[in-house]
């Protein structure tokens, strides 16, 4: 099942300020999980390239979560509609 890692900020100025930390982030745990940026003040979702793809590990994702905080850090798992 396909899963998406999820990472919300309060705004385009917050986002903007740890980009280059978090693109770092990405970076150490490459995978094929889709990232997703959410911007809680306009509420506006950007899906990363695919060279941003992650591998979602524990270790990882609870560093992540400590970073950027557990409440905007979030796994989404996309069940696949059958045609």
């Amino acid at each position: 099942m396909p899963r998406e890692l999820w990472l919300q900020f309060e705004s385009r100025e917050e986002y903007a300020k740890a980009e280059t930390g978090l693109v770092d982030d990405l970076m150490e745990s490459r995978g094929n999980s889709t990232v997703v940026i959410y911007l809680k003040d306009v509420k506006a979702m950007k899906k990363l390239p695919p060279a941003y793809q992650v591998h979602i590990e524990d270790p990882w994702l609870e560093r992540m979560c400590k970073k950027y905080g557990s409440s905007n850090v979030k796994i989404v798992e996309r069940v696949l509609k059958n045609l």
